[in-house]
């Protein structure tokens, strides 16, 4: 991707509501001061061409920055304007930050240059967004995710890039569905609009380093190079080799999703754009419905343990002996274990269903 065509959008509340859910960070001045920081960041110490800098608490132009970015030769652009705090107190910060969004879509005369917005949460550094942008293939989205075992897809928003026609036509509003209150953060509020539309996007090739503190928790971001290289080993040779399984299991914070194109072709292609059900909700059926999701129809998800499981991200497991009550074109065998899998066959095949409707094609994985 060309750095050219990439507008930097660092997103701001300087002087942030009295009561804003789930905000850690609060002083103004602190927070004035490490915004300013990370802009001579961008402005200095990056390839960084156009940059947009958007507050929603009606601060002043910064002429120091202004004049230092003309110094260093790049187009940055001051947004101000005064969101609405009583919506922010009331949904949390995540609505803040897509009304920030939206203002600079409605308004911002430098990104009407750019093909790309590259959104940055605007107190942090990201260490290594030179490589990460000259990287980029030209997809309209590129997101960090995670599927969270009961919330669903999650998409880490501090840091993404989007097209911005498709960002305007497909995610721009969609903070107007944020609810810190009842868990409904702005993260997933833009995985489900993504899951609603089946938007396709890619994970980046590189791990993100990230450099600042957590708006939420006050947690110190900091990454050993060690650490940054272990994790970008596998995401670069996913990225442009489809080689190996860069799966990373993280608990129950989530587990990443960079892992899919080579699965899908090598086993899964007769399914595209199906309807199916999963049966098996274990650790491999909860990388099946990743895998699946946004390529075909999933109907049901079955398993002989619904009962004690109920629930994974936030789809229901049902009993097993309910599948012919629904319409489908395939069964997948979301099972490892060869013995249990020609079991669960046979039972499906009890059932009165076509063998030919029994997918199983996991030995890749």
């Amino acid at each position: 991707m060309k750095l050219e065509s990439v507008c930097l959008v660092m997103t701001a509340c300087i002087s942030p509501p009295a009561q804003v859910i789930n905000l850690c960070v609060k002083d103004m001045d602190y927070r004035k001061q490490q915004y300013i920081e990370a802009i001579c960041f961008y402005i200095e110490k990056t390839e960084v061409k156009n940059i947009v800098f958007c507050d929603n608490s009606a601060q002043p132009v910064n002429e120091m920055l202004c004049r230092r970015a003309k110094e260093k030769r790049k187009n940055f652009e001051w947004l101000s304007f005064q969101g609405d705090y009583q919506k922010v107190e009331e949904l949390g910060k995540g609505y803040g930050e897509g009304e920030i969004l939206e203002y600079v879509v409605n308004n911002s005369k430098l990104l009407k240059k750019c093909n790309y917005m590259a959104k940055i949460t605007g107190r942090l550094k990201l260490l290594n967004i030179n490589a990460v942008l000259r990287l980029l293939s030209t997809s309209a989205f590129h997101f960090r995710s995670y599927l969270h075992e009961d919330n669903g897809l999650f998409v880490d928003t501090r840091f993404f890039v989007a097209r911005i026609d498709h960002f305007r036509g497909e995610l721009v509003d969609v903070y107007k569905k944020v609810n810190d209150s009842i868990g409904f953060y702005y993260e997933y509020a833009i995985a489900s609009r993504v899951q609603e539309k089946g938007i396709m996007y890619r994970n980046f090739p590189l791990a993100l380093n990230m450099a600042g503190e957590s708006g939420s928790t006050g947690y110190s971001y900091h990454w050993t190079w060690k650490m940054l290289v272990k994790k970008s080993i596998p995401l670069f040779a996913y990225y442009f080799f489809h080689l190996g399984n860069p799966y990373s299991a993280n608990g129950k914070s989530g587990e990443e999703l960079v892992w899919g194109d080579y699965v899908w072709y090598k086993n899964f292609m007769e399914l595209e754009g199906k309807r199916i059900i999963l049966y098996g909700a274990g650790s491999i059926g909860k990388k099946l419905y990743v895998l699946c999701n946004n390529r075909c129809l999933i109907v049901a998800w079955a398993d002989e343990n619904y009962k004690r499981i109920r629930k994974v991200g936030g789809e229901k497991i049902i009993a097993p002996a309910l599948i012919n009550t629904y319409e489908f074109d395939y069964i997948v065998i979301a099972v490892r274990d060869e013995i249990i899998v020609r079991q669960v066959k046979d039972y499906i095949i009890n059932m009165g269903i076509s063998s030919d409707k029994v997918v199983w094609g996991l030995p890749i994985l």
